[in-house]
Protein backbone atom coordinates (compact mmCIF):
# COMPACT_ATOMS: atom_id res chain seq x y z
CA UNK A 1 0.00 0.00 0.00
CA UNK A 2 2.98 2.26 0.77
CA UNK A 3 3.83 2.12 -2.29
CA UNK A 4 0.80 2.35 -4.32
CA UNK A 5 0.10 5.73 -1.89
CA UNK A 6 2.99 7.17 -3.50
CA UNK A 7 1.22 7.14 -6.98
CA UNK A 8 -1.50 8.95 -5.53
CA UNK A 9 -4.56 10.19 -7.32
CA UNK A 10 -2.35 9.18 -10.73
CA UNK A 11 -2.21 5.57 -9.79
CA UNK A 12 -5.26 4.05 -11.84
CA UNK A 13 -6.61 0.76 -9.97
CA UNK A 14 -9.18 -0.78 -12.51
CA UNK A 15 -12.39 -2.33 -11.06
CA UNK A 16 -11.70 -6.00 -11.57
CA UNK A 17 -7.93 -5.11 -9.87
CA UNK A 18 -9.41 -3.45 -6.94
CA UNK A 19 -12.28 -6.75 -6.62
CA UNK A 20 -9.66 -9.71 -6.84
CA UNK A 21 -7.30 -7.85 -4.53
CA UNK A 22 -10.28 -7.56 -2.09
CA UNK A 23 -11.11 -11.32 -2.19
CA UNK A 24 -7.16 -11.97 -2.53
CA UNK A 25 -7.10 -10.26 1.22
CA UNK A 26 -9.93 -11.54 2.87
CA UNK A 27 -9.22 -14.96 1.66
CA UNK A 28 -6.38 -14.54 3.48
CA UNK A 29 -7.61 -13.07 6.82
CA UNK A 30 -7.03 -9.72 6.11
CA UNK A 31 -10.09 -8.39 5.96
CA UNK A 32 -8.98 -4.96 7.73
CA UNK A 33 -6.24 -4.54 4.83
CA UNK A 34 -9.07 -4.91 2.29
CA UNK A 35 -11.46 -2.07 3.91
CA UNK A 36 -8.01 0.44 4.07
CA UNK A 37 -7.41 -0.15 0.17
CA UNK A 38 -11.43 0.70 -0.14
CA UNK A 39 -11.06 3.52 2.12
CA UNK A 40 -7.90 4.62 -0.13
CA UNK A 41 -9.93 4.45 -3.18
CA UNK A 42 -12.79 6.40 -1.50
CA UNK A 43 -10.88 9.29 -0.50
CA UNK A 44 -9.10 9.59 -3.59
CA UNK A 45 -6.03 8.47 -2.92
CA UNK A 46 -6.05 5.91 -5.69
CA UNK A 47 -8.33 6.53 -8.79
CA UNK A 48 -10.86 3.52 -9.35
CA UNK A 49 -11.24 3.52 -12.95
CA UNK A 50 -13.70 1.32 -15.03
CA UNK A 51 -12.73 -0.02 -17.98
CA UNK A 52 -14.28 1.41 -21.05
CA UNK A 53 -16.04 -0.43 -24.06
CA UNK A 54 -13.40 -0.58 -25.53
CA UNK A 55 -10.76 -1.83 -22.97
CA UNK A 56 -13.05 -4.31 -21.59
CA UNK A 57 -13.76 -5.69 -25.52
CA UNK A 58 -9.67 -5.55 -25.88
CA UNK A 59 -9.32 -7.70 -22.66
CA UNK A 60 -11.88 -10.51 -23.44
CA UNK A 61 -9.50 -10.65 -26.62
CA UNK A 62 -6.50 -11.01 -24.76
CA UNK A 63 -8.00 -13.60 -22.74
CA UNK A 64 -9.10 -15.72 -25.54
CA UNK A 65 -5.92 -15.32 -27.44
CA UNK A 66 -3.81 -16.27 -24.43
CA UNK A 67 -6.20 -18.86 -23.14
CA UNK A 68 -4.09 -21.69 -21.13
CA UNK A 69 -1.72 -19.33 -20.28
CA UNK A 70 -3.13 -18.25 -17.03
CA UNK A 71 -3.94 -15.38 -17.82
CA UNK A 72 -7.25 -13.67 -15.86
CA UNK A 73 -9.24 -10.92 -16.65
CA UNK A 74 -8.04 -8.48 -14.00
CA UNK A 75 -4.58 -9.06 -15.82
CA UNK A 76 -5.99 -8.62 -18.98
CA UNK A 77 -8.01 -5.60 -18.07
CA UNK A 78 -5.22 -3.64 -16.53
CA UNK A 79 -3.16 -4.29 -19.68
CA UNK A 80 -5.63 -3.64 -22.19
CA UNK A 81 -6.24 -0.09 -19.75
CA UNK A 82 -2.07 0.96 -20.03
CA UNK A 83 -1.95 0.24 -23.43
CA UNK A 84 -5.17 2.49 -24.54
CA UNK A 85 -4.54 5.12 -21.75
CA UNK A 86 -0.89 5.20 -22.39
CA UNK A 87 0.43 4.93 -19.16
CA UNK A 88 2.89 2.35 -17.32
CA UNK A 89 1.66 -0.68 -15.79
CA UNK A 90 2.11 -1.22 -11.89
CA UNK A 91 2.01 -5.42 -11.96
CA UNK A 92 3.42 -7.79 -9.85
CA UNK A 93 2.53 -10.90 -12.61
CA UNK A 94 5.53 -9.92 -14.59
CA UNK A 95 5.67 -13.00 -16.56
CA UNK A 96 1.68 -12.21 -17.98
CA UNK A 97 2.58 -8.49 -18.67
CA UNK A 98 5.83 -9.49 -20.64
CA UNK A 99 4.24 -11.95 -22.73
CA UNK A 100 1.04 -9.83 -24.20
CA UNK A 101 1.71 -7.84 -27.38
CA UNK A 102 -0.46 -5.29 -28.26
CA UNK A 103 0.72 -2.81 -31.56
CA UNK A 104 3.78 -5.50 -31.53
CA UNK A 105 5.37 -4.68 -28.23
CA UNK A 106 4.47 -5.80 -24.72
CA UNK A 107 3.10 -3.22 -22.30
CA UNK A 108 5.11 -0.73 -21.04
CA UNK A 109 5.92 -1.63 -16.91
CA UNK A 110 6.32 0.84 -13.83
CA UNK A 111 8.78 -1.11 -11.89
CA UNK A 112 10.90 -4.46 -13.01
CA UNK A 113 11.13 -7.31 -10.80
CA UNK A 114 14.18 -5.87 -9.38
CA UNK A 115 12.85 -2.16 -8.55
CA UNK A 116 9.64 -3.59 -6.32
CA UNK A 117 10.13 -2.76 -2.41
CA UNK A 118 10.89 -4.81 -0.01
CA UNK A 119 7.32 -5.82 1.75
Amino acid sequence: MRFLRQLGAAGIVPWPVYAEAALLLTGRGLVLAAVRLGRSLQAGELTLAAPTEFEHAQALAIVERYAGFGLDLPDAVSISMAVARRLPLLTWDFRHARVVMLSGSPVELMVAEHELPAP
